[in-house]
């Protein structure tokens, strides 16, 4: 009896004949899967340690900014036009995206955005960069 599906058969030289051939398909095999899953790995380990890198570096430069007397008196006589001249400075310099200043309250003395600046700052992380 004659099957009714369509056969697909692929080149013979496609499907190796001998035991050798096998095993080195096999082996070559092998092979990819590994180095794929070690790029992985240490794709992931590496990105890791830039965002650890990143992150320890911003908080360098807030650090540094911090203890600076033109943002200190700038937060003391809450006057923001210094203290963004400054923060935006600092960000020229260091290559930073952004760099903010805000009181305990929460109050912006610089922003990227001038609009933002006079307002409270939100998403939450005030806490952690307070410490």
């Amino acid at each position: 009896m004659k099957s009714s599906f369509p056969t697909i058969s692929l080149p013979n030289f496609l499907l190796p004949r001998t035991l050798h051939r096998r095993m080195l398909l096999l082996m070559s095999l092998l092979l990819g899967v590994l180095v794929s899953i070690t790029w992985l790995l240490v794709s992931v380990l590496v990105t890791s340690i830039l965002e650890e890198y990143i992150g320890r570096n911003a908080l360098n430069v807030s650090k540094a900014v911090s203890l600076t007397a033109e943002v200190q008196q700038g937060l003391l006589n809450q006057e923001s036009t210094e203290i963004q001249a400054y923060a935006e400075a600092v960000r020229k310099s260091t290559g930073a995206r952004f760099v903010v200043v805000g009181d305990h309250e929460g109050k912006r003395y610089s922003h990227p955005v001038p609009e933002r600046i006079g307002k409270f700052m939100v998403g939450g992380d005030n806490a952690r960069a307070l410490e």
